[in-house]
């Protein structure tokens, strides 16, 4: 199990103006080079975008470690 104070951050995504499936696109990318113990921070802008991060990561075998909720914008960190 992955604990927020052993993650090293291997990538920072912003993809507040990634459209639809954008977003996706581009975190299985970067989702898919994660080793064991790092994570990969996502900026997202909308609700919609952050509940199909959360659906892909579920399905894909991820863990969505924290959402923090800034503004309008969702900051996710997500390891394997």
């Amino acid at each position: 199990m992955v604990k927020m104070d052993q993650v090293k951050i291997y990538k920072e995504l912003d993809l507040t103006s990634a459209g639809c499936a954008g977003p996706l696109g581009e975190l299985n990318q970067v989702a898919d080079d994660l080793k064991e113990g790092e994570a990969v921070k996502v900026i997202l802008e909308g609700r919609e975008s952050k509940l199909m991060v959360e659906s892909w990561a579920k399905k894909k075998g991820f863990k969505v470690l924290d959402v923090k909720e800034e503004g309008k914008k969702y900051v996710m960190l997500i390891a394997k």
